[in-house]
C-alpha cells in the first residue's frame, strides 16, 4: 500500500485559477464516486451566475451538499469554477469522509495523493506553496478507534 501525503494550502495562496484547474483535473484523471459543493450565496459578482447554475441542479432545494457526477462534463465544470469560492468542496475516490481533495470556507485547500494517484493525476504541487502535514487516519478508522474506546471504558 502506497503511502498518502497531505498537502495543505489556501486558495489566497494559489490562486482561484490554480484550485480550479486542480479540482478539474482530480475529477477528469480519477472520476471519483464522491463529489459534494454547496453553492450558498456569494458576494461575489464574478462568480454569482456559476452559483447560480449550481444552485439550480437541486431544483430549489437546500444548496448544500449538491452531488456531482464525474460522468457529466457541464457540472464538472460548474464545480471547477465554484470551488475556490464554495463553503464546502469534498472529493472522494469512493465515498464520503476520506477524501482526496478538499475545499473548506473558500480557504484552506486540502489534497491527500499516493504515489499511483500523483501519478494518475499528472498533479505537480509546487511545495513552496503547499504544506506538508501528517497523514490522518481515514474516518471509518477514527470512528472505529472511538467504538472501541467507548466501549473500552
Amino acid at each position: 500500500m502506497n503511502e498518502s501525503t497531505r498537502y495543505v494550502s489556501s486558495v489566497d495562496r494559489l490562486g482561484a485559477d490554480e484550485v480550479s484547474a486542480l479540482v478539474r483535473r482530480i475529477v477528469t484523471s480519477l472520476r471519483p464516486q464522491w463529489i459534494t459543493i454547496d453553492a450558498y450565496g456569494r458576494p461575489d459578482p464574478a462568480v454569482e451566475d456559476v452559483r447560480q447554475r449550481l444552485a439550480a441542479l437541486v431544483d430549489g432545494r437546500d444548496p448544500s451538499g449538491i452531488r456531482i457526477s464525474a460522468d457529466a462534463p457541464a457540472s464538472v465544470e460548474l464545480l471547477a469554477r465554484y470551488a475556490p469560492w464554495s463553503a464546502d468542496v469534498e472529493i472522494g475516490l469512493e465515498a464520503a469522509g476520506d477524501p482526496i481533495l478538499e475545499i473548506v470556507d473558500g480557504d484552506t485547500v486540502t489534497v491527500v495523493l499516493d504515489a499511483s494517484l500523483t501519478a494518475a493525476t499528472g498533479v505537480d504541487l509546487d511545495l513552496a506553496r503547499w504544506d506538508i502535514e501528517p497523514p490522518r487516519p481515514s474516518l471509518v478508522r477514527r470512528m472505529w478507534r472511538w467504538v472501541v474506546r467507548e466501549r473500552s471504558r
